[in-house]
């Protein structure tokens, strides 16, 4: 009998802490979510607007959704990578850089691989669609979208290493507490 509730009570308690860390990662990733999906909503209203003038329709909402919790995923992934830790020994520009590029090169990959597989039926298997994709794609399209991509990643790491910097919880307070009355002394750090 007493084994049976000792078996109960581990199941229960591996249960609890599953639930309380999935708790504590939804929590985590979701101001960051928010803040890509408002970011690359931004891209997508800008590419519509540019494209508007020529009659082209370009309606990917749900990829922008999709896209923004892929990314903060990511992100708070590929932070906790040897990698990222190395990092902290460089200028905070090196991270915020090397990231950009990164997540911006990735995004072009993604883009491609994304349209190839799309594409796998009508020409004979991924490796031919791929090579469809690269010669039928329009570069100046996707540059604009992968500038505009990596630009949101850029901003998001330079906010990240500002926030860093200042301590937790400084920058969320710089922007969404009362500040103080204008010439009013503010507090020394």
């Amino acid at each position: 009998m007493q084994s049976v509730e000792i078996g109960s009570s581990r199941a229960s308690s591996t249960l609890a802490s599953a639930g309380h860390w999935l708790w504590e990662e939804v929590w985590r990733i979701v101001p960051i979510a928010l803040f890509f999906l408002v970011g690359f909503l931004l891209v997508l209203l800008i590419i519509k607007l540019t494209l508007a003038q020529y009659s082209i329709e370009v309606s990917t909402v749900s990829r922008a959704v999709l896209g923004a919790l892929i990314a903060a995923k990511v992100v708070l992934i590929l932070n906790r990578t040897p990698l990222a830790r190395r990092m902290k020994n460089y200028p905070r520009i090196v991270p915020v850089l090397w990231r950009t590029f990164f997540y911006g090169f990735c995004f072009i990959l993604l883009a491609l691989a994304e349209r190839a597989f799309d594409q796998r039926r009508d020409h004979g298997g991924f490796a031919a669609s791929f090579n469809y994709v690269i010669a039928h794609t329009d570069v100046h399209r996707l540059m604009a979208m992968a500038i505009g991509v990596a630009l949101v990643f850029c901003v998001y790491f330079i906010l990240a290493e500002v926030a860093d910097f200042l301590g937790p919880g400084v920058l969320i307070g710089l922007f969404f507490k009362p500040g103080t009355a204008p010439g009013a002394a503010r507090p020394m750090r």
